[in-house]
């Protein structure tokens, strides 16, 4: 399991992006009103489930923007940074509000992050064909060799080493929501493809 470990200002822009923390209040408040929010108690005690909630909540939040927020480019997923809520979180959260006509505050409260996977989860309903572009630093899902449009990405490394082969499991379910995927595999001089099944 990776270790999601934030310093107190990345903790803070996480919570006040979640909607948690308001710019003039304390980080402890955020972390009593997050605890409170999941169930982890009344106390403003920091720990490890903390983190590890707060990090899965956002890696969800971006993969979600990723689909339903029409991105030109999507939200990175790299270990190092996937779990930090920053600038181009806060603006694809706002390009999502704009799409839905919301005020555009970039913050990502509950009920707008259920809205954001709820468009998300259509989205993937809709998709024929979800292509899988192997490079040699990513693993890209496209959304079809045609239009060449990324949906996400991960670098090859994360999850196995630094294995030179790409493995499907690595990845999460949403990335195989339809059986017609492929991968393509652009690091040789003509392409490979390969039925995922």
């Amino acid at each position: 399991m990776v270790a999601y470990n934030y310093t107190s200002e990345q903790l803070g822009d996480a919570l006040r992006g979640l909607g948690y923390l308001q710019n003039n209040e304390p980080l402890l408040e955020g972390v009593k009103k997050f605890k409170q929010d999941y169930g982890f108690g009344d106390d403003a005690i920091l720990n490890d489930e903390v983190r590890m909630k707060v990090a899965e909540i956002i890696l969800d939040l971006k993969l979600y923007l990723n689909l339903a927020a029409e991105l030109e480019k999507p939200l990175g997923r790299h270990p190092q940074f996937a779990h930090l809520y920053g600038f181009r979180t806060t603006e694809a959260v706002r390009q999502f509000q704009k799409i839905e006509n919301l005020y555009e505050t970039g913050i990502a409260v509950q009920s707008l992050r259920m809205k954001i996977e709820e468009k998300a989860k259509q989205k993937l309903k809709t998709i024929e064909k979800a292509w899988i572009l192997v490079t040699k630093q990513n693993v890209n899902l496209m959304s079809s060799v045609e239009d060449r449009k990324y949906y996400d990405f991960r670098p090859r490394d994360w999850g196995h080493g630094n294995d030179k082969e790409f493995k499907a499991e690595n990845l999460p379910a949403e990335w195989f929501a339809r059986p017609r995927n492929l991968i393509v595999n652009f690091e040789k001089e003509e392409p490979t493809w390969k039925q995922l099944s």
